[in-house]
């Protein structure tokens, strides 16, 4: 059986990026409802360990702004979040 990637890590164009489903309540902030962020390496076995360390950043934000402490993202996040 051939192993999958994980659902937060895609494959185009040879290179891996990460995906995050913003939460509907959430994307007001972000300005959209999905966040692609290249992982810059061309190999599962390095892309995974970098998905789970921006998965687990994102999921801190989200809980972090859902606890009211936050109702704007700072200057650092905005441009992560930049096409």
């Amino acid at each position: 059986m051939a192993y999958r990637p994980p659902t937060n890590v895609q494959r185009r164009a040879g290179v891996y990026y990460f995906r995050f489903v913003i939460p509907a309540p959430f994307r007001p902030l972000f300005g959209k409802s999905e966040v692609h962020l290249s992982l810059g390496t061309a190999y599962l076995r390095e892309a995974r360990p970098k998905a789970i360390r921006l998965a687990s950043i994102f999921h801190g934000m989200i809980e972090y702004m859902g606890d009211g402490m936050a109702d704007k993202l700072t200057p650092e996040v905005e441009n992560m979040m930049l096409p």
